[in-house]
């Protein structure tokens, strides 16, 4: 297996990690900044190191195409790989600054029978695994209202993710959101030249399930996260690597719903894994690489970008409701996210 890296900053390092503990040869690299990847891996060779896709596949025929370069330069490089007859393509996220990128990179890999794999790393990380099967044993009952806050990151770039981990607990698709987007204007530490705002907003899912999403600008504190179903709640701080799970116990499930003083009780909770963005990556490269196996496909990433789109359509109108599917109107809304 031959693995090619299209864009090798910070996120790219990971995935250059990843592949030396996997074992898979890394044949080329496409960064537009040769000697800034020269700078962080001196001991790869110059000679594989291009500036242009096309070049570098035509000379080493990669089996895979890992892509971690900014988002709005990911539709072309889609475009290249599956040009390029590559059939396995691991995608940094955000997918693109529009839906409708989003969107082609769906149609030009299945019509291709190329695989495409989202980095939305929950979908990889054993402890989202044991979770869901906790939820489908019915632990804390069924899922109601999910609650999701982290601050100052920006809603393309943890929203896409907070989405995408709803999606994947509850097993539904989005119905509906309502908006508003984060007026102070902090910048972007990646760069001047994107802008991915922090926002808030609720959501309802096609199976009932409450939504409420908080990215805004005005607080410094890594992600919270808290699933309530009709006998419990579960609360995950990740950084902490701290899992929560609270309940009724059996006989107090027999009581009305609207005994609310009645108490929820702390339940054992599995073995997780703290932390770690280049493990979980790891996972899911290593899934695509050897197993062929999709567990964040092309659909699924544009399920997310949908949803954040819809967010800022809501604000741009006033906090206005937003049905989905997304009207066509709104897909090529542009939204310059890292």
């Amino acid at each position: 297996m031959k693995a090619a890296i299209i864009g090798l900053g910070w996120q790219g390092m990971r995935h250059y990690q990843a592949l030396k503990e996997l074992g898979v040869e890394l044949v080329c690299v496409v960064d537009t900044n040769p000697e800034a990847v020269s700078k962080r891996v001196p001991e790869y060779p110059l000679g594989r190191i291009y500036t242009k896709v096309a070049e570098a596949f035509k000379a080493h025929q990669p089996d895979i195409a890992i892509i971690a370069t900014h988002s709005a330069a990911r539709i072309q490089s889609v475009r290249d790989a599956v040009s390029a007859g590559v059939k396995k393509i691991f995608l940094e996220k955000p997918m693109a600054t529009t839906y409708q990128d989003c969107l082609e990179m769906k149609r030009l890999t299945q019509q291709a029978g190329c695989l495409l794999v989202v980095n939305h790393l929950r979908r990889f990380n054993p402890n989202y695994h044991q979770l869901k099967q906790f939820i489908s044993q019915g632990v804390i009952g069924k899922i109601e209202h999910m609650y999701a806050q982290v601050g100052s990151v920006g809603l393309g770039n943890e929203g896409t993710h907070i989405i995408d981990k709803m999606r994947y607990l509850v097993d539904s698709e989005v119905a509906w959101v309502i908006g508003f987007l984060d007026q102070t204007g902090t910048p972007n530490p990646r760069g001047p030249q994107y802008k991915d705002p922090g926002g808030w907003g609720m959501m309802q899912f096609k199976d009932g399930t409450r939504a409420f999403i908080d990215t805004c600008e005005d607080t410094g504190v890594p992600s919270v996260w808290e699933i309530v179903g009709t006998n419990g709640r579960i609360i995950i701080e990740e950084l902490n690597n701290n899992w929560t799970i609270l309940t009724r116990s059996e006989e107090d499930r027999k009581l009305p719903l609207t005994k609310i003083l009645t108490p929820i009780r702390p339940v054992p909770v599995f073995s997780t894994l703290p932390w770690d963005v280049k493990e979980f990556t790891k996972m899911g490269l290593k899934e695509l690489i050897f197993q062929d196996k999709v567990s964040c496909s092309a659909d699924d990433g544009c399920r997310a970008i949908e949803a954040i789109v819809a967010l800022h359509a809501s604000n741009n109108q006033g906090g206005k409701k937003i049905d989905l599917p997304l009207p066509e109107s709104y897909h090529t809304l542009e939204v310059a996210w890292a």
